[in-house]
């Protein structure tokens, strides 16, 4: 599903352009083929001219009932547009199948129906872009000293709030 919700994933500023710019944005984004991810039907989202967004933690998008009261307010609003968390800090908000992940205790699934999630925005008309913060990590890391951004003996480095983060210049990372 994080293949999907990959698919998804749009600029989340609205960019000033020409008329024929624009046309383009509205092309249809479709998810992947159930090769690539198993589900009973494709679902489709429409870019939209302007992104008029609002911000959702994993936790709040892997909520029923948030996810309704916040489809309420879409109904009530301009709105059009939703990021939702998929990754921060190295935690793994979905069912992702990375072997990495789940030797690193990465995962802290707080959307555990993805597709019915993505199957209430396509419904309501909402465009999701999912928010996935790539280097910093608190579990790679611990695990793997290798893929990280390393002192000279070899440890990983923190920041200045404790944090551990991948090299962004191994392109392991990258995948």
């Amino acid at each position: 599903m994080l293949l999907a919700m990959l698919a998804l994933v749009a600029v989340a500023c609205s960019r000033g352009g020409n008329r024929e710019e624009s046309v383009a944005k509205k092309a249809p984004v479709q998810a992947p083929s159930v090769a690539e991810v198993a589900k009973p039907k494709e679902l489709t989202f429409t870019k939209p001219d302007h992104v008029r967004g609002i911000y959702l933690t994993a936790w709040s998008a892997g909520s029923s009932k948030k996810i309704d009261h916040v489809l309420e307010m879409f109904k009530r609003t301009g709105l059009n547009s939703m990021v939702i968390d998929l990754r921060d800090s190295g935690q793994m908000y979905v069912k992702t199948g990375l072997q990495l992940a789940d030797d690193s205790k990465a995962n802290m699934i707080a959307i555990a129906h993805p597709k019915e999630l993505l199957e209430k925005l396509s419904k309501a008309g909402v465009y999701p872009i999912a928010r996935i913060a790539c280097f910093r990590d608190n579990y790679v890391p611990k695990k793997h000293h290798e893929l990280a951004v390393q002192l000279e003996d070899g440890t990983p480095w923190k920041d200045r709030s404790g944090h551990t983060w991948l090299d962004p210049y191994n392109k392991k990372n990258w995948e």
